[in-house]
């Protein structure tokens, strides 16, 4: 698919990428895949992290054709988890599998299974990214806030759409144990765990931020409470 590089996947390059002539590769369309291939043998999460951010991904999980080994299917269908950017239209989504599966001079239907609609973002620039900043800025001194787009599916697209101008981030501080260290994460493994330390942390860190919150009434440079 054709690559994409937004504000905000630009600024979530630079935090992650140290090398600057890597970033700007990262960071131009023209050279994104061969720079993200070079990214991913120095730091796979790294490159896991960024490629979502470039556009819709196609994954086939499910594919079915014929049952008899000496018989040739007359037809196949293959299943395609497939994810979006923010506001990209469905019709762009055809287009590009239109575009594959066209020059092979094959026969083929497309058809939309299990579907939610549209996904949706919130600005990187609010009072209350400014009050993540400042709680979190306070217990880690070396933390860096970096905007970013989730490649899964959370609860905060709902809210959204219930709550027009709501801002809502997905957003939870792991200070004791990083993605890494959990083999890329435990989610929905059927041993799904985080450290107690973690847990405790983040139920300290949203009360702060909720303070902090109200104390500035929406405004950022507030002092982080105790």
């Amino acid at each position: 698919p054709p690559v994409t590089v937004d504000a905000d996947c630009a600024a979530f390059v630079d935090v992650l990428v140290d090398d600057v002539e890597l970033a700007a590769r990262l960071k131009d369309p023209a050279s994104a895949r061969a720079a993200l291939h070079d990214l991913r043998r120095r730091d796979r999460d790294a490159a896991d992290l960024i490629e979502p951010l470039y556009g819709a991904t196609y994954t086939p999980t499910v594919l079915r054709a014929g049952s008899a080994v000496n018989v040739i299917p007359t037809h196949a269908e293959a299943c395609v988890d497939c994810r979006v950017l923010p506001d990209m239209p469905r019709d762009e989504v055809r287009r590009q599998v239109a575009a594959v599966l066209d020059p092979l001079g094959i026969e083929w239907e497309f058809e939309w299974v299990d579907m939610t609609e549209g996904g949706n973002r919130s600005p990187a620039d609010t009072p209350l990214r400014d009050a993540i900043a400042a709680v979190l800025g306070r217990d880690v001194p070396d933390a860096v806030l970096a905007p970013m787009v989730s490649g899964s599916f959370t609860d905060s697209r709902w809210v959204r759409d219930a709550f027009p101008g709501c801002v809502a981030y997905g957003f939870a501080p792991f200070v004791h144990e990083s993605l890494a260290d959990m083999g890329g994460g435990r989610d929905h493994e059927p041993d799904e765990r985080i450290l107690v330390d973690d847990l405790v942390y983040q139920a300290l860190f949203f009360e702060r931020l909720a303070r902090h919150l109200l104390a500035a009434g929406g405004r950022a440079g507030a002092r982080p409470p105790a």
